[in-house]
């Protein structure tokens, strides 16, 4: 927002009468192909985020779109798309957790704790072991469960 107030001003003191509609023009066109490449950074970024999300990586996955959010201050659509992707990444990390934690409470009820400790390892690791504020608890649950199977 800024950068168009300055150029606007820029315009109206030094640019002829005979040139603005060039200059208006262009300053369009550089906006539009900024926006554009910054569109298609953000898009590249959801995408590799639900790839990482596919294999499980669900706290590098919401580190990547956190960081992508906070780039995202001024384009609002992009914004809007990130957040979207957020909460998606979250409600399926959340998913998986409670499916991964059943399997493992049937599993330890079983008898088969070495296989439940496993399961609990990779649930803690796959949720960043408390380093992404929101798997922070869900985190926590899954290693003190972890420590009552050791």
């Amino acid at each position: 927002m800024g950068g168009q107030r300055r150029s606007d001003h820029a315009v109206r003191l030094w640019v002829n009468d005979n040139f603005k509609p060039l200059v208006d023009a262009y300053v369009k066109a550089v906006g539009d192909a900024r926006r554009g490449a910054r569109g298609k950074e953000f898009e590249e970024g959801i995408a590799t985020a639900r790839e990482e999300a596919r294999k499980n990586e669900f706290a590098a996955a919401v580190k990547r779109i956190n960081a992508l959010i906070a780039k995202s201050t001024d384009d609002i659509d992009a914004r809007e798309k990130l957040v979207k992707a957020h909460d998606e990444l979250v409600d399926q990390a959340k998913e998986h957790f409670e499916a991964r934690r059943k399997e493992a409470k049937d599993l330890a009820a079983a008898g088969t704790k070495d296989e439940a400790i496993r399961i609990y390892q990779a649930l803690v690791s796959s949720l960043g072991n408390g380093s992404v504020d929101e798997f922070s608890l869900t985190s926590q649950v899954a290693k003190k469960e972890l420590d009552a199977l050791k």
